[in-house]
């Protein structure tokens, strides 16, 4: 039987071959900002975190960067009804106990309910409801 070695010092089979060198690899990250259309034609671009209802307010001791007041002349949106934090994989949304629920609907999918407290991943294409109401998440 013949055994062959592949590779040696320095060759690309070697793994201590570039220990003497800093190797820089690109970063895939997803969107670093967002758009949110939502269905009355407003829009609103969003870098951090928000709370979406008819009259936001932060919990005592919570710090959010957005408050996006809804009109809702039918009362099916609550007073704090989401909550939203974008990272490089899109918005994470969380029902915050609304009384009408919330759920998304992934491009393509079929729509999913939300559990109240429970963050969910909205990636870009995603159409998020909340209410009667609904906002689609795309690329800022």
């Amino acid at each position: 039987d013949r055994v062959i070695l592949v590779g040696g010092a320095g060759s690309p089979a070697d793994p201590d071959a570039d220990l003497g060198s800093t190797q820089l690899r690109s970063r895939s990250t997803g969107p670093a900002a967002v758009r949110l259309r939502f269905d009355d034609g407003q829009g609103h671009e969003l870098s951090g975190s928000a709370l979406v209802g008819r009259n936001p307010a932060a919990a005592a001791g919570e710090t959010v960067d957005l408050l996006i007041p809804f009109a809702d002349m039918g009362r099916s949106v609550s007073k704090t009804h989401l909550h939203l934090t974008v990272d490089s994989t899109g918005v994470w949304v969380t029902d915050r106990n609304s009384t009408n629920g919330s759920g998304i609907t992934p491009r393509g999918g079929d729509r999913l309910r939300l559990e109240p407290g429970q963050p969910v991943l909205a990636p870009v294409g995603t159409t998020v409801h909340f209410g009667d109401r609904s906002f689609t998440v795309s690329a800022a």
